[in-house]
């Protein structure tokens, strides 16, 4: 069933006021932007897609950013978040979450965790998400590896969903 516009409006400006206060809050997280040149359009509804890699630091993952609608001006994605470890026989150490999340039309949104999942140094990570709404842009397919300069952090990806271009973390050690 479709939510009145109004509805949908009013709780997206409610959701970007929170997100918005949560920012202002959390000084030390830090954003990762791994690439930044949108390429397309595609859907990343219906079963979860996965980004696999690897860090080279002690973290903790608070939050994921997404592209946005590409073609629709407004949205609400539902959006499923699963966090494997791959050394564990693909272990899951973030059990399927769920979130409503609304998103403007090419811009990033982020889904913002309850809790920090921490993710141990050199050991390769799946993250599963799915995106249940209006298709999204997409990142070219390559291997990227990205270093956060000052902080010594660096996040190699063996494969990629072509979504999920950030990641909010704190360093841990």
């Amino acid at each position: 069933m479709e939510q009145p516009r109004g509805v949908l409006c009013s709780r997206v400006e409610e959701k970007w006021a929170e997100i918005r206060k949560m920012a202002d809050e959390v000084q030390l997280e830090e954003l990762t932007r791994f690439v930044s040149n949108l390429k397309d359009c595609d859907d990343f509804g219906g079963v979860l897609h996965r980004n696999t890699f690897r860090v080279n630091r002690k973290i903790g993952v608070v939050g994921l950013g997404f592209f946005g609608p590409h073609l629709v001006n407004l949205a609400s994605y539902d959006v499923a978040i699963t966090i494997e470890d791959l050394r564990q026989r693909s272990r899951r150490i973030f059990a399927t979450e769920f979130y409503n999340v609304p998103a403007f039309k090419s811009q990033m949104f982020y889904v913002t965790f309850d809790n920090m999942i921490v993710l141990e140094p050199n050991r390769f990570y799946n993250i599963g998400f799915q995106l249940d709404g209006p298709k999204t842009g997409i990142l070219d397919p390559i291997k990227v590896i990205q270093t956060v300069s000052e902080l010594h952090v660096e996040f190699a990806f063996l494969r990629g969903s072509l979504q999920m271009p950030e990641i909010k973390y704190v360093i841990l050690d």
